[in-house]
């Protein structure tokens, strides 16, 4: 009895030891749930410089697991200027569809950003030979003599074929239909014939040239003929009557000495003829005419322009009319240049144009517009404010920042 009793407690030790042989080794194995659930502890300076002289010499045999777990999670800190995404966990992919699912991220602005406008020397815009210009030299600057010769002739052969009579116009009256045109937009009667009416004529009009020969120039002026272009540029070049002489217009204002201050704006050319590309533009001084763009500078000259002729007038519309007339402006603009544009043609993609041309913008922007990562204080908390304040957002490579402001109780 005793020898039985002697082996069934053997047996009991046996299976005590194997049972706690079994827990030890599942302890060991086990995986405690503090591990998912606590919080990462932060790295101290001293571990910080241990892990990163473990990196420089090749041996990361002592960098913990708890330090690397959560190296994929997406995160920003908004005290630094690092950032990740979310499938950075992948370096297999393809680097352009890694770029594409990047977040755009911002942070409230703690300091400038990083491309700060340089400071703006004033100075004379004018060159030593403008200063000295007349108004006829101004006016020659813009307007050639060759061109008065061409458009005499051009009209003169359309005269001809359209009533069969010499007209026998000359460029020196060429000239003198622009002054006089120039002249009656300054005194701006109701109507043109005023200028000749007695009681009521202007001498410098009246005495340079008659009324029916004015009217004669004026029905039929032109720089090209029907002759000279073809049904295919006609539609390409909707205003191809006169694009010699607009385009030499041009060139007068692109031979201007160039500041390093600009804006960007559109103008109303007024017209109320016939025309396929007159507009009509609300809240203008005159609403109705011809669309042109505009880069002019501080000192109110205008330095380039493109004027609206449809969808075809900027071939590429990657940000719209708006942005792309502001990039075929900037075309001639020199780097590091400053430029004002307002909301009808701001839009961070267009911010983000300008800065690879290195040029600094600065442009007032309606709500819509702005990204959707940047979020400022609601206007009902916001208004609440003392008049002046105002919040920054900048994005996280310094390039671009927004701002909100509070002028006379309004955004």
């Amino acid at each position: 009895m005793s020898l039985m009793e002697d082996k069934h407690c053997g047996a009991i030790c046996e299976e005590r030891k194997e049972f706690a042989r079994f827990v030890e080794q599942d302890n060991m194995a086990a995986i405690s749930t503090s591990t998912f659930y606590t919080r990462r502890r932060a790295l101290t300076i001293s571990k910080a410089e241990e892990v990163l002289t473990s990196i420089c010499d090749r041996d990361d045999s002592d960098i913990s697991d708890s330090e690397s777990e959560g190296e994929n999670c997406d995160a920003y800190d908004c005290d630094t200027e690092e950032y990740t995404d979310a499938s950075s966990d992948s370096d297999s992919e393809d680097p352009k569809a890694h770029t594409s699912q990047r977040r755009i991220l911002w942070r409230t602005a703690i300091s400038a950003p990083e491309n700060a406008v340089p400071d703006q020397e004033t100075g004379c815009i004018f060159s030593e030979v403008r200063c000295d210009f007349s108004p006829l030299d101004y006016y020659k600057q813009y307007v050639k003599d060759d061109m008065l010769v061409e458009m005499a002739e051009k009209t003169n052969q359309r005269i001809h074929k359209d009533r069969g009579i010499a007209a026998k116009i000359s460029a020196q009256e060429v000239k003198q239909f622009l002054g006089c045109s120039m002249l009656m937009g300054v005194i701006g009667y109701p109507r043109i014939r005023f200028f000749w009416k007695k009681g009521m004529a202007v001498s410098a009009i009246a005495d340079t040239m008659p009324r029916d020969r004015f009217f004669q120039i004026r029905s039929n002026l032109c720089c090209q003929t029907e002759d000279d272009v073809t049904d295919k540029d006609k539609k390409l070049q909707r205003l191809w009557k006169v694009a010699p002489f607009v385009e030499m217009v041009r060139q007068g204002c692109l031979s201007l000495e160039r500041p390093n201050c600009f804006c960007v704006d559109e103008q109303i050319i007024p017209f109320s003829g016939r025309c396929p590309v007159k507009q009509y533009v609300p809240n203008k001084p005159h609403p109705v005419g011809l669309k042109n763009f505009v880069l002019a500078g501080k000192d109110g000259l205008i330095y380039d322009f493109r004027t609206y002729k449809g969808k075809d007038t900027f071939p590429d519309l990657s940000l719209g009319v708006s942005g792309n007339s502001v990039l075929a402006l900037v075309e001639t603009v020199p780097s590091c240049s400053t430029l004002y544009i307002h909301r009808w043609f701001t839009s961070s993609s267009l911010m983000d144009e300008l800065v690879k041309k290195d040029i600094f913008a600065t442009g007032t922007l309606v709500k819509n517009r702005l990204p959707k990562e940047v979020h400022f204080t609601n206007d009902k908390d916001f208004v609440k404010q003392s008049r002046g304040t105002s919040e920054e957002v900048i994005r996280f490579d310094k390039k671009l920042l927004a701002q909100s402001g509070l002028i006379k109780g309004l955004f």
